[in-house]
């Protein structure tokens, strides 16, 4: 991360939120004193510092590391700017009229990044199309099809996972659609325990207890027993203690929601 080049933006948006804050006090009379002036546009002002915002914030999102800032001034400037916007580090926002900090916190909100068309066309060919396609998007829906559930009446956040878990894989997030696959496993083991044992739903604390009541009924033993097999490799991926690739996540989608499945069949 090069901060001399963030500790330049940062000055540059200060200077041209002044000119903003300058030309907004003059058309509503409000009491702000700034020792600045400026001749220029004000649509252009408002236009560069969208832009200017918008550069900024892809200097800090753009790669898959985590922004260092060894300057510790300049990293507190750059935390507040990033939660409050220029108003959270220039001395506008330290007045007490209620009105002006109403008309700051609003100004934030029309004062958001925003790339021009032209630079919106470059980025989507270097960020994402370089990395992704529609027809990936496209061959990726039809190889992780989901599997058919018997119930038509199954949680409705389950079903809404089931889908949800084919985007994370589609779009690479492997480590997210292992943690679905914990997250949907406790849902459908909940649901199909409540379906039929709701005299025991609140005697199991865990979801190995569950799983292990249901191995000994003879209906549901063995996809409950696969399922608390791959439980613990579940449980991991939840506490961060082992990451997942696309392939063993494909892998673990089809042997979960396959058992998921099977006790959904036995289920009444």
């Amino acid at each position: 991360m090069d901060e001399s080049i963030i500790r330049e933006s940062l000055s540059k948006l200060d200077e041209l939120y002044k000119k903003v804050i300058l030309s907004l006090a003059k058309e509503k009379n409000l009491d702000i004193e700034l020792d600045f002036n400026f001749d220029e546009n004000i649509e252009e002002v408002f236009a560069e510092y969208k832009l200017e915002r918008a550069e900024l914030m892809l200097e800090l999102s753009s790669t898959y590391e985590l922004p260092k800032i060894l300057d510790p001034v300049l990293r507190k400037d750059l935390k507040e700017f990033i939660q409050n916007g220029s108003a959270g580090f220039t001395n506008t926002s330290s007045t007490n009229d209620q009105k002006i900090r109403a008309v700051l916190k609003a100004l934030d909100e029309d004062l958001k990044p925003e790339f021009s068309h032209e630079r919106e066309q470059d980025l989507e060919l270097d960020l994402f199309y370089s990395w992704f396609s529609p027809l990936d998007y496209v061959y990726g829906q039809l190889e992780l099809a989901p599997i058919v559930l018997k119930h038509l009446d199954v949680p409705s956040k389950l079903n809404r996972l089931i889908i949800e878990i084919r985007e994370c894989i589609i779009f690479q997030k492997y480590y997210a659609a292992g943690i679905m696959l914990r997250t949907i496993t406790e849902i459908a083991i909940d649901d199909i325990l409540s379906r039929n044992f709701p005299e025991v739903v609140q005697d199991f604390k865990t979801l190995g207890e569950r799983l292990e009541f249901l191995s000994r009924k003879s209906q549901f033993a063995i996809p409950a027993e696969a399922l608390n097999y791959y439980r613990k490799d579940l449980n991991e991926f939840v506490h961060g203690e082992k990451l997942i690739d696309r392939k063993k996540v494909k892998q673990y989608m089809d042997i979960v929601l396959t058992q998921i499945d099977e006790l959904y069949e036995k289920s009444v």
